[in-house]
């Protein structure tokens, strides 16, 4: 089905999301606004003060819940707190299906609602899992025996790689491996600049958590920047480490050459990605990597950790694999990937192409519409009388 074509028969779909930068809150929103240009009833159940409200999606109907800005382990207050707002919007409105963007709190929150529901008023609940709820918050034993209870009660569960999906079976024992739904990028915003980039300017963008590493990607441009190799660094986001990144760029000396942006609405970020010539994707760990996909479809390279997500994304081309991935925390090798790219445009300019085919060809949003509209569907019809 192309993207904007009408639907067979509307859904009413609550999107119930954490309120924060992270990219499964993007996700949210972006599914929410492209399921309603199909024609269905699509809405997000957030934190009041949700970010990507204005940043990213303002046509999409926000319902105000007692979700979290950021991740959090689950404890009975605040899942208790989310499942009492849940379960009073179901009690008001039918809703058809609740995907649930987030495992730790959410699900278990949003599965609570749905039984406490009387039977007319219960939603199908689809569980797409994000990374750190499996990565790390899950870690802990009794997080690990929350989720895995909630999971389990789940109508669906998906994730947005291969290597999330395995992590889960393996990190909680699942009997079943959640469906593969892999994120889709927008390429009507995300597209390659008529002109070329500007040379020498790198970015970085994330929501400054630990696990983004950003102070490695300050460390890395003070490497290019003291070989002549790259002249400005772009941070693009805010979080927890923002401070300690001002002040390790000041340091280094480099804080002249280093802009924080703070955050930038998708259409504002489209157009700093298109006028790099690299992106700096540190992670210690990622379940997908939005950012590197993003970056590829708008003709810039991601310099990347060789980490989980990310080597499932970058390893479907093998030659783009090859020249972009770098050790996790390797300051050297990130520096030698990016200088290579920057200093050798023989080089840069045919993994561009490639890199902006991965992205057109192997994660169109259409796609990733199509599966999850279809994925609703056939939880809605199973509940039809």
């Amino acid at each position: 089905m192309p993207d904007g074509a009408p639907p067979i028969g509307s859904m009413r779909v609550g999107f119930l999301a954490l309120g924060g930068l992270g990219g499964s809150s993007k996700v949210a929103w972006t599914l929410a606004h492209g399921l309603r240009g199909r024609g269905h009833d699509a809405f997000v159940l957030s934190h009041p003060e949700a970010v990507w409200r204005d940043a990213a999606r303002s046509a999409v109907p926000l319902r105000a819940v007692r979700a979290p800005l950021e991740p959090v382990a689950a404890e009975d207050a605040w899942v208790n707190a989310l499942s009492d707002d849940l379960l009073e919007l179901l009690r008001c409105q039918s809703i058809d299906v609740l995907s649930v963007h987030y495992g730790c709190g959410l699900a278990e929150a949003a599965l609570d609602a749905r039984d406490r529901a009387g039977t007319g008023d219960r939603p199908r609940v689809c569980v797409t899992l994000h990374g750190t709820d499996v990565s790390r918050i899950a870690l802990a034993p009794a997080q690990h025996d929350r989720l895995r209870a909630a999971l389990l009660r789940a109508d669906a569960v998906t994730a947005v790689s291969p290597w999330l999906a395995d992590r889960a079976v393996d990190v909680l024992g699942l009997p079943k491996r959640p469906r593969v739904v892999p994120n889709g990028v927008d390429v009507a915003r995300f597209h390659p600049a008529d002109a070329p980039a500007v040379d020498g300017v790198v970015c970085h963008v994330s929501n400054f958590r630990p696990v983004k590493r950003p102070l490695d990607a300050v460390e890395v441009f003070a490497r290019l920047h003291a070989a002549g190799q790259a002249r400005a660094l772009w941070m693009v986001g805010d979080g927890p480490l923002r401070a300690a990144a001002q002040a390790r760029a000041i340091e280094l000396g480099i804080e002249a050459a280093v802009l924080f942006t703070g955050p930038l609405a998708p259409q504002a970020l489209a157009e700093r990605l298109r006028a790099a010539s690299v992106v700096l994707v540190t992670s210690q760990t990622e379940s997908f990597s939005l950012v590197a996909l993003e970056a590829m479809a708008c003709g810039a390279l991601p310099v990347a950790s060789r980490c989980d997500g990310l080597r499932d994304l970058l390893t479907h081309d093998p030659v783009l694999a090859e020249h972009c991935l770098a050790p996790v925390g390797d300051l050297e090798a990130f520096a030698a990937r990016a200088g290579a790219l920057l200093e050798s445009p023989e080089l840069a300019a045919p993994l561009r192409t490639r890199g902006i085919s991965l992205a057109q060809t192997q994660f169109p949003r259409g796609e990733q519409l199509d599966r999850y509209a279809s994925l609703f569907r056939a939880m809605h019809v199973r509940t039809a009388p």
